[in-house]
């Protein structure tokens, strides 16, 4: 029988972090701050339990550096058991890791997300979890890569494909699968294919998963021919639906992201089946047939990275949308009402590598007077302005050169204060490039080794601006601070680049829609005689 004194503590600590659980639930974070610090008082070690709920609260505080710090006591106290919430602290251990901007580490930590993890729809999260976070390291080879696409399909094995059946369609009927339908980058890629399709050729279906609509929801509606909207995560009962809508081609726009659908794909409902837009790599799967791409992104049709074939538009492999008002550009840069060359980068924290801030710590260097202005979600936070300063500064850059600006939904009026954008690499801007570009403020990037590291280069190639891109690290400082030299350039593409964007491919909703709708026949078509002929 229980002791009564410590029968009486238990149930104390159940109400205490019942209690912190409902606080964090109503989003009262000090509240819950206090009960778990109230709970933990009373005992020597605590529950697994509790101390995720501890790292839940600093998350939505905004505080991952104390964060990271419980998630470090979780796994130091609770690893090698074989309690199922430890895949849970690896998981958020890898996300806050990544937004930090400690990649490598990330990868390693939803590497034993996947492996600790015992339910397979789980375990395929974190598999592409892993994968996502690999786009942000320099130095990943395809091999490498290519090894762990093969353990993301060894937790598909069991799953039976469906017969290809090619319908004879008098209109191809293509559906897009996608659980961003929504406010969301993927919406502004996607608007002006889905308006554009030449509807005597194609039937557009849209599927969207496990999603909250809202008006740009409402805005896509209007362009597709069927929507279904998807209640359910079950990727059979998806496939099923596909199935009997007798899609001809399935674009996936997921990937390996947060939404991913990927598994559906497994199911092979499709004859045809690609992927592309909403993510910069290969699916890894051996029956996704193509991957959207362009000429600039993708060299060769084949690519040591992808499992698909790159089915390579001629301009942009997707088209940008505009979708609110933007602010008024100041036609003056920064340099010329200030006195002083203004570079910046509002990309998200976890891209900018160590060796990116060691190239902006030498175009500082070698612009004087020159700052850096940052924004992003990470300064948002003391102890997030903190860490970021410390490794600015461990990279050589003069902390007083250096404006850290948090997240704010008046964001694009903040380029009127820079007067040269700076990429990172390998993992690029995409909405954020062509938002800046739209702005009026050049943006100098790094060509890389494969697609996703080439996006900035195939933005920069479709607006007449090619010259910004670098073939290599110390090309790209020489062409920034060159760039900085010029404010009578500066100038002029402060003035120009909004129309040179309205006037360039990746604005081009019905000369898009005509490429993609062309390749997409042309694919298609190749890939049925290809199968009824029997030459897989």
């Amino acid at each position: 029988m229980m002791d009564p004194q410590k029968r009486q503590i238990l149930l104390q600590n159940i109400k205490l972090y019942d209690s912190a659980l409902a606080a964090w639930e109503k989003k009262d974070l000090a509240e819950a701050r206090r009960l778990l610090k109230e709970m933990k008082a009373q005992n020597d070690v605590g529950t697994l339990s509790a101390f995720l709920l501890e790292a839940y609260v600093e998350r939505d505080s905004g505080r991952p550096i104390s964060e990271l710090a419980v998630l470090q006591q979780i796994i130091a106290l609770f690893e090698g058991q074989s309690d199922p919430l430890l895949s849970t602290a690896w998981s958020l251990l890898g996300s806050t890791l990544s937004s930090i901007g400690e990649n490598s580490l990330a990868f390693s930590a939803f590497r034993k997300a996947a492996e600790t993890e015992r339910a397979p729809s789980l375990k395929l999260v974190e598999y592409s979890n892993a994968l996502f976070t690999l786009n942000h390291q320099p130095n990943i080879r395809a091999m490498t890569m290519r090894r762990y696409y093969r353990g993301y399909r060894l937790i598909l094995r069991n799953i039976e494909p469906m017969k290809r059946c090619w319908y004879g369609h008098k209109r191809l009927r293509v559906s897009f699968l996608s659980g961003d339908f929504r406010t969301h980058p993927v919406a502004w890629f996607v608007y002006a294919l889905l308006r554009y399709m030449n509807r005597e050729k194609f039937e557009v279906f849209c599927y969207a998963v496990k999603q909250e609509n809202d008006t740009i929801t409402e805005k896509l509606k209007a362009c597709a021919d069927k929507w279904c909207d998807i209640e359910t995560k079950d990727w059979k009962s998806i496939a099923d639906i596909i199935k009997g809508d007798e899609i001809d081609i399935l674009f996936d726009l997921t990937g390996h992201t947060e939404t991913s659908c990927l598994p559906v794909l497994a199911y092979q409902p499709a004859p045809v089946q690609l992927t592309g837009i909403g993510y910069m790599n290969s699916s890894g799967m051996a029956n996704v047939d193509g991957f959207l791409s362009d000429i600039y992104c993708s060299p060769k049709e084949r690519d040591a990275f992808f499992t698909e074939t790159m089915l390579r538009l001629p301009h942009s492999h997707f088209c940008y949308t505009k979708p609110y008002a933007f602010p008024d550009i100041i036609q003056k840069p920064p340099c010329m009402r200030g006195g002083r060359v203004t570079f910046g980068c509002f990309n998200n924290f976890s891209k900018i590598t160590d060796e990116m801030l060691k190239a902006w710590s030498e175009i500082l260097r070698r612009v004087p007077r020159s700052r850096l202005l940052l924004k992003q979600n990470i300064f948002n936070s003391e102890e997030g302005r903190q860490y970021a300063r410390e490794r600015l500064a461990q990279a050589g850059i003069d902390l007083a050169s250096v404006e850290c600006r948090g997240f704010s939904t008046n964001y694009l009026d903040e380029y009127n204060d820079m007067d040269i954008a700076l990429d990172t690499s390998p993992y690029t801007g995409g909405l954020t490039t062509c938002e800046t570009l739209y702005m009026g403020v050049p943006v100098v990037t790094l060509i890389g080794n494969r697609h996703g590291s080439r996006f900035g280069y195939s933005m920069l190639m479709n607006v007449g601006i090619g010259e910004l891109a670098a073939a290599d690290m110390r090309s790209y400082v020489d062409i920034a601070v060159a760039l900085a030299s010029s404010p009578e350039y500066l100038f002029i593409l402060h003035q120009r680049l909004r129309g040179m964007v309205q006037q360039s491919p990746l604005m081009d909703g019905p000369g898009y829609a005509h490429d993609v709708g062309n390749l997409l026949q042309e694919f298609y078509e190749a890939c049925r005689r290809k199968r009824t002929e029997g030459r897989e």
